[in-house]
């Protein structure tokens, strides 16, 4: 029978302790942990310095037993080779009071790593509740996503209380992290008590209001050398469908597909004088409702709202609640950034 829990302690010897199987369900190495417990399983690390590098092909939880502080895995003689490779999951790395502190190879060639998920396993894999080293070389990368469905690595320790360094964390010094890794809130203490909450209690966004998150998510990002000049990414129409970034979040479109638009399908009078609309939207941006508005004329024009419409991906419907007295006039769909705008 495969193990579904397997402990790691570096100082087992041969024989049973407490339940505990030496070569079944207990190993010196974190490696034969992660190669023996069953798909979907645990492996609980005792306290202690591993000087490993990992790799995981299959969903598993890694928890450690005396948490991060007390539980170190280190690359100290493979260069250019992540600490910790995560290939498939859904992979559970750190819980609350049971991370882990992983640091990379540290060396003055840049480009190393401490985790490594691969695009098969981006989407599902946690990492939580860690600490990374920036290293005193070219610098250590925290986590690195090699996929674009974006990865949770909230609430760990960069090594600096103003977080990873990243294009949408401009003051962010500590380890790095790659694009498509959702990094906030991070932990601005070593010993994991403090989260980093903004000092105005909101997210950081353009001058237009698109929060810079969000570009990011949509690989709307900086160049590496060169100005960080997101209002500008967000003036830019980056699927070339004539809609700019920033409308494109208003809208709740995908600023990647120039398929993806704001747009009536359906409009009809009804026989008893009501209108029926469809339209096209989504749910990639601002969660506020679709606001109906209805002018008689376009000049001058007058925009009233006549309805409201909750966001869902795709096709919308909405019937005016009332006869409409002019039986013909110009309806839009509007995009306020707050209910109240």
């Amino acid at each position: 029978m495969i193990p579904e829990i397997v402990y790691i302690d570096g100082e087992f010897a041969s024989g049973n302790r407490a339940g505990q199987v030496v070569g079944y369900n207990a190993f010196t190495t974190i490696q034969a942990g992660i190669d023996l417990v069953a798909t979907g399983g645990v492996v609980r690390v005792a306290a202690g310095d591993y000087e490993e590098t990992l790799t995981v092909t299959k969903p598993l939880a890694l928890l450690s037993e005396s948490g991060a502080e007390n539980t170190v895995i280190r690359n100290t003689y493979m260069a250019d080779v992540a600490t910790l490779s995560v290939l498939a999951g859904p992979v559970q790395v750190g819980d609350e009071g049971q991370g882990f502190t992983l640091v990379g190879f540290d060396s003055s060639e840049a480009g190393q790593v401490a985790v490594q998920v691969g695009s098969e396993a981006s989407e599902s894999t946690r990492i939580n509740y860690n600490r990374f080293s920036r290293g005193s070389g070219a610098g250590v990368s925290a986590v690195v996503n090699l996929g674009d469905n974006e990865l949770d690595a909230e609430k760990n320790w960069f090594d600096a209380e103003s977080g990873p360094t990243h294009s949408s964390n401009p003051d962010g010094r500590g380890a790095a992290v790659s694009d498509f890794v959702r990094f906030n809130p991070w932990y601005t203490d070593s010993a994991l008590t403090q989260l980093y909450e903004p000092a105005d209690g909101s997210e950081q966004t353009t001058a237009l209001g698109t929060p810079l998150a969000w570009l990011e998510q949509n690989g709307i990002v900086p160049p590496a050398e060169g100005p960080m000049d997101w209002d500008a990414l967000d003036l830019e129409d980056s699927d070339g469908d004539g809609i700019p970034n920033w409308q494109e979040y208003r809208d709740g479109t995908d600023p990647r597909d120039a398929e993806s638009l704001l747009k009536f399908v359906t409009i009809e009078w009804c026989n008893d004088d009501k209108f029926y609309l469809e339209w096209l939207g989504g749910t990639n941006g601002l969660g506020t409702p679709y606001d109906i508005e209805f002018t008689p004329t376009l000049n001058p024009a007058n925009w009233q709202r006549i309805g409201q419409r909750e966001r869902v991906q795709g096709v919308h419907d909405w019937m005016s609640p009332s006869l409409m007295t002019t039986p013909s006039g110009f309806f839009r769909i509007a995009t306020p950034l707050s209910a109240t705008e």
